[in-house]
């Protein structure tokens, strides 16, 4: 990931800076499959008020990122809830590599099943009920936003954990810009 360029929300009063980002996420899902996987995410404000921040880092070859930065910028649903930065090469050495991650979590509902499983082996006690509900008990609280499916229209909430790594890896990355294993350039 050579090069990048942000997308830094605008201040609206009548919008909260989240609902900005999520509009954002929004209108990048719908460009960045046509990429195939070559285009990827960063959140250099990430967690600031437990959230995503209020720019998106956006990484990509040259040819792939200058297309991609073109068409951003020629559309009104970006241009109204953001300004769009210039192409930028990245540095040279970083002062990290990170992983940004989508994580689906576990509801209620998993430790139901699974406690309907066990009662009917005959396993369910009271200290393994104890291990269960403390193994489920921690929930990380991950900045999100709410979007809404392309494919179906269905809303749903993305996740997104920062995973920090020693060193830069290839790979492809999800439509929303995001992988487990492929790392973009931290600064």
């Amino acid at each position: 990931m050579q090069y990048y360029f942000d997308l830094e929300a605008l201040p609206n009063p009548q919008i909260a800076q989240v609902d900005v980002v999520a509009q954002l996420m929004q209108q990048a899902h719908a460009q960045l499959p046509q990429y195939l996987g070559r285009v990827g995410l960063s959140f250099p404000e990430y967690r600031t008020e437990k959230t995503l921040g209020r720019i998106i880092r956006v990484f990509a070859n040259d040819k792939d990122l200058t297309d991609l930065h073109s068409s951003i910028k020629a559309n009104p649903r970006f241009s109204n809830y953001c300004t769009v930065g210039e192409v930028l090469h990245a540095p040279e050495e970083p002062e990290a590599y990170t992983c940004f991650v989508r994580v689906q979590p576990k509801g209620n509902s998993r430790l139901q099943r699974l406690k309907r499983r066990h009662q009917a082996k005959g396993t369910w006690t009271n200290e393994f009920e104890q291990e269960v509900e403390k193994k489920y008990a921690t929930k990380e609280q991950l900045p999100h936003v709410s979007l809404r499916s392309i494919s179906n229209g269905q809303k749903f909430i993305l996740f997104v954990k920062q995973e920090k790594r020693p060193q830069s890896t290839e790979g492809f990355f999800s439509s929303y810009g995001l992988s487990n294993t492929t790392t973009v350039p931290w600064f």
